[in-house]
């Protein structure tokens, strides 16, 4: 189901970084049947740990806006592997940062209001059985077949796409995403990837998150950045909290350098076994 089409894609999602990899070389390339695809180089299938003359940029700023101090100790003590595998490492900053989730979420819901508009029980999909007009049919199966957090970002999408708001939330928000890709290719001209936490925070418990909503789209401030921008991203396993609850590692690469991304995931797994632990979560 299309969420938001300028950010949806496809990804692997693998035990390992190897098999990332091998996945990705089957399902890169131009397909003449899809405009959206493109021609990426492909990725080797990297046996060493060797890294020398990668450049690895740390916004280390954006790591203390509320997020878990063990997750900022188990990520900065990654980078230092990257560091210990010939890797240059350096701090920087993301002016960008405090307009990411906004702008996302501004962008993905009146995209997701969009996309969605379609399933109203008449061309395909689920069909509320209590309707006795059209219009009820329309209403039935939409308040039926969304759950609250969709009604939500329907909602909201379709808010901001209204008269009167057009400008002031969406328009804006594609400036601000112009902006967020300007500053990211200056930040590329200097280093090949950028190294984050995936979350401010480890897994919550099932359906704890959506007591809390706003905390639920803050969570997403890390990954966000890659979807807006349309940048290769990988999430590694890097260490576990004090529950045992594991923690992700982010990398982000410029566009078109996948291989790139690749590449140093898995170098940075044949030193390291958190692929391999399996977590006991107390």
């Amino acid at each position: 189901i299309s969420y938001a089409s300028s950010m949806d894609t496809i990804g692997p999602i693998a035990q390992n970084a190897a098999d990332c990899t091998a996945i990705f070389d089957i399902i890169r390339g131009k397909d003449i049947f899809d405009g959206t695809s493109l021609d990426v180089q492909s990725a080797s299938n990297k046996t060493d740990k060797n890294m020398n003359g990668l450049r690895i940029a740390i916004p280390i700023k954006c790591f203390y806006n509320g997020t878990d101090d063990n997750i900022v100790k188990t990520v900065l003590k990654a980078a230092d592997v990257f560091k210990s595998c010939g890797a240059e490492v350096e701090e920087t900053d993301l002016p960008f940062f405090e307009y990411v989730v906004p702008a996302y979420y501004i962008l993905a819901c009146a995209e997701a209001s969009s996309n969605l508009a379609r399933y109203d029980g008449v061309k395909y999909g689920f069909r509320s059985k209590n309707s006795a007009s059209l219009n009820a049919l329309y209403e039935n199966t939409r308040a039926e077949g969304f759950g609250k957090e969709v009604k939500k970002r329907i909602l909201l999408g379709t808010f901001v796409l209204s008269a009167g708001y057009y400008d002031a939330y969406y328009k804006k928000a594609l400036h601000v995403k112009s902006y967020i890709k300007q500053q990211l290719d200056e930040l590329y001209q200097k280093y090949d990837l950028i190294l984050m936490p995936c979350a401010p925070y480890t897994a919550p418990k099932l359906g704890e998150s959506l007591n809390d909503p706003l905390q639920m789209y803050l969570s997403d401030i890390f990954t966000v950045t890659a979807n807006l921008t349309g940048l290769p991203a990988i999430s590694l396993p890097c260490g576990f909290d004090k529950d045992g609850m594991p923690i992700g590692l982010q990398l982000i690469a410029q566009r078109m350098n996948d291989y790139v991304l690749l590449n140093a995931a898995q170098a940075y797994q044949q030193i390291t076994d958190w692929h391999k632990i399996r977590a006991e979560v107390r």
